[in-house]
């Protein structure tokens, strides 16, 4: 299609000579993708909404929004064609936030292993990472930790969110092939404190494409209330 000096069709839409650059959306099936810059409206070249692919003409040079909706779940992102991107093909890709507790409910099976538990109450998931044992003196420190049952899929996410009370022991994420629930198996932890604000990012590491996400910690502390727990880009 690039360089072509003939106008013609593909998919669902007509391309020409005419596009400045094109742009190679791939999303979830079933989603509606729009782009616009506030102005001119790019040509559809394909899409098939089957495989998830929408090609996009774009007439001019600019910042362009590129948009997608599925049920109540929403994307943007701002892509830049600059004049060097004449006659070139960008790629994007869509994806949706997946819930893992959304509202304090649990949306996937949560384990726990050591010292730990987790419990539903007053719209939050309360998650206690770690304890004590023993009896006074001579109790010592446990590490726990609550983590998904099943591995998650990562693919098309950077980070796992968490949102709530969050003013102790750390979230975790483990390669799924992992046997181990601990901070010092963990391929990537964030330490969970009032500064967050209520709020905790934490990047998934790259080329993990299926983990388990959750909470470790060793010795009392405060407990985790989770309102919303999800993946996101």
């Amino acid at each position: 299609m690039i360089g072509s000096t003939n106008a013609g069709t593909g998919g669902g839409g007509t391309y020409s000579n005419s596009d400045f650059a094109f742009l190679l959306v791939t999303y979830p099936q079933g989603a509606s993708v729009y782009i616009t810059d506030n102005g001119a409206e790019p040509t559809v070249i394909t899409d098939d909404e089957g495989i998830g692919v929408c090609i996009f003409g774009i007439p001019n040079a600019g910042t362009w929004t590129l948009n997608a909706a599925q049920g109540e779940e929403t994307s943007t992102q701002n892509i830049e064609f600059t004049a060097a991107d004449a006659g070139t093909v960008k790629n994007a890709s869509i994806s949706f936030s997946a819930n893992l507790v959304e509202l304090g409910s649990p949306k996937v099976a949560f384990s726990t292993s050591g010292k730990a538990s987790a419990t539903e109450q007053d719209g939050y998931y309360n998650v206690t990472a770690g304890g004590r044992q023993g009896v006074n003196p001579y109790s010592y420190n446990v590490e726990g930790a609550v983590y998904t049952t099943n591995p998650v899929a990562t693919d098309g996410y950077t980070k796992v969110v968490v949102e709530g009370e969050l003013p102790g022991k750390k979230m975790a994420i483990w390669n799924a092939s992992d046997a181990s629930w601990t901070e010092d198996s963990a391929d990537a932890t964030l330490t969970l404190s009032s500064s967050l604000g209520g709020t905790g990012e934490l990047a998934i590491p790259a080329g993990l494409t299926s983990v388990r996400i959750g909470f470790v910690g060793t010795g009392a502390g405060n407990v985790i209330k989770v309102r919303n727990l999800y993946l996101s880009n």
